[in-house]
């Protein structure tokens, strides 16, 4: 049935107005519900309707005149509310809905939706509502395949699959002064890490902890971690570490310059040749140079000619090798400097504490070693020794030392003291110690005293020093020199001699002057063997004695004695030496 103006057409018979009136009283119902257009209830057709079309081709046939018209399906009389199907003015086919109302598709049962072009499927949305573009069973929640790979998704990583059989990616496309992006975010921020492109200065970023840490890749390739301006192919500000279980390598086979520090002027590989290592910087071209071709260490030269050479350059003061270390001296480093008054060497302890005080502190040492492999060989050692309390730039003792590497311990075989004067092995302390240095007698052998009449000299007491020979002492050596002026006896008068080591106890044995021998020149009891010098030959006899003697008491200080037959007339003086 087709129903047109003024018409009706029931299978292919069309009844105009003046026929519509015959049959009235057939269809009364029929009429006046098209003239009313009240809803025709139940209705049921044969064959093909047509709206607007003459022979309708299909069931349903709406032919509109207007891209406006078409189906419209509203609800409730609400004319303004519909869903529209129709075809637009150039041609194409719409479905739209007006009113401000949505448009849903859906399937009610566990089934796809597809949508196809050129009779092929295009896109798929499963049941379980993954989208599938090009591919009609995603591994993903969107899966856009161009080619099958064969590969599977992971499920930590399937929120969005890209596929292809060859090669496969994504396009971002910004403003050419705008910057395309790919955030990372979560519940703290949106933004937690990032990788940016700017197109306005072609340069690349990957950023962490919203911002916090970035590498940077500028326009010309180069690459820097912690700077946003790299100026080298590599720039680290910070710290960096090349580690492996194994090993770690700078190495190209093209013998390239591997490695490049621009601030500090290292080098790896530096000559493009024998893989060699360079630091250079502040002035200095080669302050660090390992040689790749014989492994030779030049440090502030650039060809060293041993295992390691080091140039300290003399117009430069300062430390050229320190070695850092604790010891029981509270020694906080040893340090080999450089000085330039004088030049030279200078091998120094320091000491971050309280410096020792107590003498012969060993304060800086120097060990030369000779060992086999088979663990034997032999050591030479030099050493600084304080003389006291370093509270200032004191003299010491410089100390040179041997021994094997048996037992680790090595003897002292000579020092230079810090009077500058050379002590062999046989007047080491303990066995050799200067004691007095040269200095006023006291104990009344000065001007005035009387001729041939012993006197005490009361500087130092003798019993200190009782070390018996037998447990390595050897006593001590004196010299007394005095002048009196009288040219007949010689003028000027200068005694040494030597008094032995006796035991601890034996001082009680020296009361009375037991222990003393024959002097010089004429007998004298109880004296000593000395000798005797003078400015100017003796017309007279000249009498000098010298004698231990103590003080009358028991367990008493012992003393040096002198008598002499031309007296002081001024001061005399005297220095000791424990030996």
């Amino acid at each position: 049935m087709l129903i047109k103006q003024n018409q009706l057409v029931i299978n292919g018979t069309t009844l105009e107005q003046g026929d519509l009136q015959a049959i009235a009283n057939v269809a009364s119902d029929v009429q006046a519900q098209i003239d009313t257009k009240a809803p025709i209830n139940n209705a049921q057709f044969t064959g093909n309707v047509g709206i607007g079309e003459d022979s309708p081709s299909a069931p349903l046939v709406v032919n509109a005149t207007a891209s406006s018209e078409g189906i419209r399906v509203q609800r409730n009389g609400v004319s303004s509310q519909y869903i529209s199907i129709h075809q637009a003015t150039g041609g194409d086919h719409v479905i739209e809905t007006f009113g401000n109302k949505a448009l849903n598709f859906g399937v009610r049962d566990a089934q796809p939706i597809t949508f196809k072009t050129t009779n092929q499927t295009r896109l798929t949305i499963t049941s379980g509502g993954k989208v599938g573009i090009g591919e009609t069973s995603p591994l993903g929640k969107l899966h856009v395949k161009t080619g099958d790979s064969g590969a599977t998704a992971d499920v930590s990583a399937d929120e969005f699959v890209i596929e292809g059989s060859g090669n496969s990616g994504m396009s971002i496309l910004s403003g050419t002064t705008s910057t395309g992006s790919i955030y990372f975010g979560d519940s703290d921020t949106n933004w937690d890490g990032y990788i940016a492109y700017s197109h306005n200065d072609r340069k690349m970023t990957l950023g962490v902890a919203a911002g916090g840490g970035s590498v940077n890749i500028d326009s010309t390739g180069q690459v820097g971690i912690g700077t946003t301006n790299p100026t080298a192919k590599l720039q680290v500000d910070g710290t960096f570490s090349v580690r492996s279980s194994a090993s770690q390598y700078f190495n190209d086979s093209s013998n390239a310059n591997n490695l490049t520090m621009t601030d500090s002027k290292a080098h790896f590989n530096f000559d493009a040749v024998d893989k060699d290592f360079l630091v250079s910087g502040n002035g200095f071209g080669h302050a660090l140079f390992v040689r790749g071709s014989d492994s030779k260490i030049g440090i502030g030269i650039g060809t060293p000619d041993y295992k390691v050479d080091i140039d300290g350059q003399a117009s430069t003061v300062g430390k050229v090798l320190q070695v850092q270390f604790n010891d029981d001296n509270n020694g906080a480093a040893n340090n080999i400097y450089h000085t330039s008054n004088p030049n030279g060497l200078l091998i120094r302890n320091y000491y971050s504490g309280t410096p020792p005080t107590a003498p012969q502190t060993k304060v800086a040492k120097l060990t030369l070693s000779t060992v086999t492999n088979a663990g034997y060989g032999a050591h030479a050692a030099m050493h600084v020794e304080q003389t006291g309390a370093q509270d200032g730039y004191n003299a010491g003792h410089l100390v040179f030392s041997t021994g094997s590497n048996s037992s680790g311990l090595m003897t002292e075989a000579m020092r230079i003291n810090n009077l500058g004067q050379t002590v062999p092995k046989h007047l080491l302390p303990e066995v050799y110690q200067p004691v007095i240095d040269w200095q006023t007698v006291t104990g009344g052998f000065t001007s005035g005293c009387s001729a041939n009449t012993f006197y005490p000299i009361t500087n130092f007491n003798v019993n200190n020093w009782a070390t018996p020979i037998a447990s390595g002492g050897q006593g001590f050596i004196f010299m007394i020199h005095w002048t009196s002026g009288n040219v007949n006896r010689g003028y000027h008068h200068t005694v040494t001699g030597h008094v032995p080591g006796v035991s601890a106890n034996s001082y009680i044995s020296y009361q009375n002057g037991s222990y003393a021998t024959s002097a010089s020149g004429a007998a004298q009891q109880n004296a000593l063997p000395i000798q005797v010098s003078h400015h100017t030959g003796c017309s007279a006899g000249h009498h000098i004695q010298v004698r231990v003697w103590g003080d009358g008491s028991n367990y008493g200080s012992l003393y040096l004695q002198i008598r002499a037959e031309a007296v002081p007339s001024s001061s005399a003086y005297m220095s000791v030496w424990k030996v």
